[in-house]
């Protein structure tokens, strides 16, 4: 059995980031959305925030987008996954809780370096009619 190479994995990477993308009707944006901006905010409020931070436990990786229908922004953080999801997944819905986001969490969907992270995804919920 071969290990998959460096070009193996951004191929792979890439394909998983781009079905990502155009599953949920994304547009990449180029600079990363905090949690504040996420929330609604023009600017980051980071140094108000009570706990110290506004970037999502576990922020490696740190992706944002905008939902092309909608407008709302999304922001994905895939941290390295290791023996202890259960806690990184406390952590993630405790944040979410906080800030008044959904999160959901896929092992499949993560594309920075797939198999060895995992896709934390954070979207401010929005109240329907």
């Amino acid at each position: 059995m071969t290990l998959p190479t460096a070009v193996d994995i951004e191929t792979i990477s890439h394909r998983v980031k781009m079905e990502y993308i155009h599953r949920y009707g994304l547009r990449e944006l180029r600079k990363v959305v905090c949690a504040c901006i996420l929330s609604g905010s023009r600017r980051c409020m980071g140094r108000k925030v009570v706990r110290g931070s506004c970037y999502p436990p576990g922020h490696d990786h740190l992706a944002a987008f905008k939902a092309v229908a909608t407008g709302e922004f999304v922001l994905v953080s895939q941290p390295y996954a290791g023996p202890d999801i259960a806690k990184l997944t406390a952590q993630s819905e405790a944040f979410a809780a906080e800030w008044g986001f959904a999160v959901r969490i896929s092992r499949a969907e993560s594309w920075h370096y797939p198999g060895k992270t995992i896709l934390v995804e954070y979207r401010k919920v929005v109240a329907h009619d």
